[in-house]
């Protein structure tokens, strides 16, 4: 991201502008604005994010990344376009 604020009172980091959120086997995330809770291990957005990888690309308006990055949860309205 180009911007990053953290309360280190709560572990809590706050991304904005241009956010990328990468996984090692390819996924790529993009949005606006991203919180990681470090005490949770969650993260999680409530603006618009695609992500790609070779298998295709998905679209939604918003998302809470859960255990440990295991499970991804979009809100809203999604489009899931598959390879």
């Amino acid at each position: 991201s180009l911007k990053g604020e953290f309360d280190q009172t709560h572990q809590i980091i706050f991304l904005s502008e241009n956010v990328e959120l990468k996984k090692l086997n390819g996924l790529l995330f993009e949005t606006n604005s991203a919180t990681i809770n470090l005490k949770t291990n969650e993260i999680s957005g409530d603006e618009k994010i695609s992500g790609k990888n070779n298998e295709g690309n998905i679209l939604s308006q918003g998302f809470n990344i859960v255990d440990e990055g295991n499970k991804i949860l979009f809100n809203g309205r999604t489009n899931l376009r598959l390879k």
